[in-house]
């Protein structure tokens, strides 16, 4: 399904959810949803510096992991194509990342989010790998992850909502949930 030929900025920024729960937010009506998640490939204990030689190898076996990473995305059982060719920059650590802008929605609906890893995990040598998501959270690898979000139209105009940069890359302004 494409629903990318009526984008408006400012943007609803939401990140996909790694928690298995459920979420709800209220949105502003006529305006683009920017789907978005990042996740970086790390030790047991922490993500290392992008820039280290450790960093660097768990990126890049990050990278040859992607094919075993799977999202689904469904908007009232439509599904949602992710965008798997950027990255996550933030203070030095490098992920991969996924993200979709999609047109707005004339009515509530609800949003379905599945990750799945597969196969084998990524190692560093002899050391096993996990994966974080950019909130901090270790995800076990082999693991589906099932959440979703339910979204309704607000009465309030956009203008009401508050505003940022988005996190993904930092150059576009979105609304912000709460």
């Amino acid at each position: 399904m494409s629903r990318s030929d009526k984008l408006s900025h400012p943007a609803v920024e939401l990140p996909l959810p790694l928690s298995g729960e459920a979420h709800e937010f209220e949105i502003p009506r006529e305006t683009t949803l920017f789907f978005w998640t990042t996740l970086a490939v790390g030790t047991q204990e922490r993500i290392p510096c992008s820039q280290s030689p450790l960093g660097a190898r768990l990126f890049n076996a990050g990278i040859k992991a992607q094919e075993r990473m799977s999202w689904s995305v469904l908007i009232d059982d439509e599904p949602v194509h992710l965008h798997d060719d950027s990255y996550y920059r933030k203070g030095g650590y490098t992920g991969l990342a996924w993200w979709k802008a999609c047109e707005s929605v004339e009515n509530p609906v609800s949003v379905r989010v599945i990750f799945k890893t597969e196969g084998e995990r990524p190692t560093n040598r002899e050391n096993q790998s996990v994966l974080w998501s950019h909130k901090g959270e270790r995800i076990p690898w082999g693991s589906t992850i099932k959440s979703t979000i339910e979204l309704t139209l607000s009465d309030s105009p956009a203008c009401e909502f508050p505003t940022r940069k988005e996190q993904l890359w930092k150059r576009h302004t979105v609304y912000t949930l709460s």
